[in-house]
């Protein structure tokens, strides 16, 4: 279908060993959670997506093409991995406008505002990032997901380091970026009323 932005068949990922078998479709306006323990492979799993890692075997299409580093295609996806790394000299406003610039993109103004107000940063916008603590770094990252409002958003464990509201963060992050596009997000638990699926059900 011409919607269809995500097409995972039969996809076996993994380091050393396969840890993960999955078969799996997100057409424009659909989202998945793949929740579970740590070292249960979800990040391999988002990284194989991603294109960053080869897998065992299965395929991976993305709006048709197949993912991999410096391919078109990839310019319509969002991988946000789950350590917090940020340029901490930068502010949060130049942070923003960099990874847009990165994308080719110039920020719309309008949704940083919006952007910026459910995620609850307005008054760090322009602060060094270095003031912020983790779990603001971790909206920021968010904010720059939303921004760049990419066909396919993939988030590992977007929650990290956000104490308070984080399910809700997610959901609206969700709700937000699957107007357009489709979304992928690893967690170490269920997220009340959406789409879950336990890693349990994806072992080889």
């Amino acid at each position: 279908m011409s919607n269809e932005v995500l097409v995972i068949r039969e996809l076996v990922c993994g380091y050393d060993r396969p840890l993960l078998k999955a078969s799996l479709r997100l057409r424009e306006g659909e989202h998945a959670i793949v929740y579970g323990e740590n070292g249960t492979g979800k990040t391999t799993f988002l990284k194989t997506i991603a294109g960053l890692r080869e897998p065992f075997s299965g395929e991976v299409r993305i709006l048709r093409k197949k993912p991999g580093r410096g391919k078109p295609v990839m310019r319509e996806v969002f991988f946000l991995p789950e350590e917090i790394s940020l340029p901490i000299e930068l502010r949060v406003k130049d942070y923003v406008n960099m990874i847009s610039d990165i994308y080719g993109e110039k920020p719309d103004e309008e949704r940083i505002s919006r952007g910026l107000e459910f995620l609850g940063l307005e008054h760090l916008y322009n602060r060094p990032i270095k003031e912020l603590s983790q779990g603001q770094r971790r909206k920021v990252q968010l904010l720059t997901a939303y921004v760049l409002e990419r066909k396919l958003t993939l988030l590992d464990d977007p929650v990290i380091g956000i104490d308070e509201g984080g399910e809700d963060v997610v959901k609206t992050i969700i709700r937000e970026l699957t107007k357009d596009g489709a979304v992928l997000v690893t967690s170490r638990r269920p997220v009340d009323s959406l789409n879950c699926i336990p890693v349990d059900d994806l072992k080889p």
